[in-house]
């Protein structure tokens, strides 16, 4: 995402391809130990790639390999007048110019999905880069800013959007990716 500045990710490929690009899915991880490398992210990346798509898993920024859960408390990047979530989708972003300029994938078939925390960050891959997208999963983040603001809930400060409560709301957000295909759901384990 920006010169010489790295990031691990887990790339899946089918065992059996056909010929031509292959679809991609960009895994978002959410919170938990281990991130890219959680149990249940590989499994669903397993089955994605056993589907025939490509996967792809990056480590998103103080989870995983970066330490795990390591943002959790983390608010210097406010005082620079960017927030943590912004950080994590521009590095995001980053893979998905990569995944764009690599011919193995079809530019037209790739999809974003997410749960908890990478449903926040499916959230705003949706909405900034909707034309790159064809496909959109997002899950498991509440239903307004202005919940995570009053903290009802103790919510990692990557949730922590400064300055968002009353110019925007996650129904807008999630509006700009219309009218292309969009699953939104929320799991009971994940309030």
């Amino acid at each position: 995402s920006w010169p010489r500045c790295f990031s691990p990710a887990h790339l899946f490929l089918p065992t059996a391809t056909s010929a031509g690009s292959l679809p991609l899915v960009i895994l978002c991880c959410g919170h938990g130990q281990g991130g890219k490398q959680a149990p249940g992210y590989q499994a669903m990346a397993r089955l994605l790639a056993s589907m025939g798509m490509a996967v792809l898993v990056p480590d998103n920024l103080g989870q995983g390999e970066r330490a795990p859960m390591g943002h959790r408390d983390v608010v210097a990047p406010f005082r620079c007048g960017i927030s943590l979530q912004g950080l994590i989708v521009m590095e995001t972003i980053g893979w998905l110019r990569w995944a764009l300029a690599d011919t193995r994938f079809d530019r037209a078939r790739i999809a974003a999905i997410g749960n908890s925390g990478g449903g926040t960050l499916s959230m705003f891959l949706g909405a900034l880069c909707g034309d790159d997208l064809a496909a959109l999963s997002s899950s498991g983040y509440p239903s307004s800013f202005a919940f995570i603001a009053a903290k009802e809930k103790k919510h990692c400060h990557c949730n922590l959007l400064p300055g968002i409560v009353g110019q925007l709301e996650m129904w807008q957000v999630l509006g700009c990716f219309a009218p292309k295909p969009m699953f939104l759901f929320q799991g009971r384990m994940d309030p």
